[in-house]
């Protein structure tokens, strides 16, 4: 059981820190819009996911949790590692660099 809450901890975080990303480098006139595709497209990639984990945990929920938390450990390192430079140098070219 603390693994599952773990793991929905570790989801919390990364929804948290990807909509504070998006609400730094997005206008207030589209943040509402952005931020509404971007939970559509979550949802869009965690029902298909929510089925895979339901058919492996058929046979073992260890399995199961496991290979959820792998791939959210992949994405976390991927967005840790590319997607934060790139959110980085797309808010320093609007002229908001960091104050140093």
């Amino acid at each position: 059981m603390p693994f599952f809450y773990l793991a929905c901890l570790l989801a919390a975080v990364i929804h948290n820190q990807a909509e504070a990303a998006v609400q730094d480098v997005t206008p207030s006139e589209i943040r509402a819009t952005t931020l509404s595709v971007l939970t559509f497209s979550s949802n869009v990639i965690l029902v298909p996911l929510g089925l895979l984990f339901g058919w492996v945990a058929l046979s073992s929920v260890f399995n199961a949790y496991l290979m959820i938390s792998v791939a959210g450990l992949l994405y976390l390192m991927s967005w840790l590692l590319v997607g934060r430079n790139e959110l980085r140098h797309v808010y320093e070219a609007q002229g908001n660099a960091p104050a140093a």
